[in-house]
């Protein structure tokens, strides 16, 4: 059962990661965006996620079939 306290709220980021094999990856990096989210949802801020993948594909010599986005992640933060 989950207990919903006042300062519950959902937190997000971006996972980011490198194909080792088909079907298989390793995350790389990740964000955390604390900021945005209710009790109930999450809205992801949209510009700070494009700057910190715009920030990975340059430090990953914009070799997008080795690296590239995963997914989402996201956490009800009690």
């Amino acid at each position: 059962m989950l207990v919903r306290n006042d300062r519950s709220r959902e937190i997000g980021g971006v996972l980011m990661g490198e194909s080792l094999a088909p079907n298989r990856f390793r995350v790389a990096d990740l964000t955390i965006q604390r900021r945005g989210g209710s009790f109930a949802s999450f809205i992801r801020r949209l510009g700070e996620a494009l700057a910190a993948l715009a920030r990975f594909f340059r430090q990953t010599g914009e070799e997008y079939t080795r690296f590239n986005y995963l997914g989402e992640w996201h956490y009800l933060n009690n």
